[in-house]
């Protein structure tokens, strides 16, 4: 039994993430693919199943969200809006369910100064491919 269980903790060494993770163990740490100072990696997570969202605020000014696969800690894509507006803070707010995404820009103008908006996602959608 002894070397059965050192073997299993071989083997999950091996893996890019452990078979068997005990509460509290650093799985990954993510970070996007184009990181750049002052983005604001970050700000907002969210997890659903093996996804991961992360906004970024200030990322180029306007703002994005970044998914992650949660079994490999690999980036998935990088989401942006249609109508980048500068200092939206698109990303300051992000969530997932499922296949479901929505990411909050607080400070988008179309509605109004400041007025905000709320951006809704598929998770495998063309606008979410990297």
């Amino acid at each position: 039994m002894k070397h059965l269980i050192i073997l299993l903790a071989a083997a999950a060494t091996l893996s890019s993430a452990p078979a068997y993770a005990d509460l509290g163990d650093q799985l990954f740490k993510l970070l996007p693919n184009d990181g750049a100072k002052r983005a604001r990696f970050g700000v907002s997570v969210a997890i659903s199943g093996a996804t991961a969202i992360i906004g970024a605020y200030h990322d180029d000014t306007s703002g994005s969200a970044y998914l992650f696969d949660t079994t490999t800690g690999q980036q998935i894509a990088k989401l942006l809006p249609n109508d980048r507006g500068q200092f939206d803070k698109f990303g300051i707010s992000v969530a997932i369910s499922g296949t479901t995404i929505i990411v909050g820009a607080y400070d988008d103008d179309d509605s109004g100064l400041d007025s905000g908006s709320a951006y809704l996602f598929g998770a495998a959608s063309p606008s979410a491919c990297p």
